[in-house]
């Protein structure tokens, strides 16, 4: 599946899902939609946001050290002690890689 699929069903999904809470929110009686069920929504969504802003950081972060210990293996591999890497070819590198999983 194509990022751009995913893309696009989570597109749909989140889509969807707001407008199965528009239509479930004409049907519940009004008890349900007191101030301290909004409250807990919003802490629930508080929640949500949290854990999903821990895990890109930690996505991020891994993408990095992969990125640094390629870049080491690269200068390391290199024969003059000084060489400079350029972005371009680490790019290049990244993309060899992933192709030859």
């Amino acid at each position: 599946m194509t990022p751009m699929v995913i893309g696009w069903i989570v597109l749909a999904c989140s889509f969807g899902g707001a407008l199965a809470g528009m239509y479930l929110r004409a049907k519940l009686p009004e008890d349900h939609l007191n101030t301290e069920t909004r409250d807990l929504v919003k802490l629930g969504m508080g929640l949500v946001a949290t854990m999903a802003a821990l895990v890109l950081g930690l996505l991020i972060a891994s993408a990095k050290s992969s990125y640094d210990t390629r870049k080491s293996e690269v200068v390391e591999s290199s024969a003059t002690s000084d060489a400079r890497v350029s972005p371009i070819s680490m790019i290049r590198l990244s993309a060899w890689a992933w192709t030859e999983r």
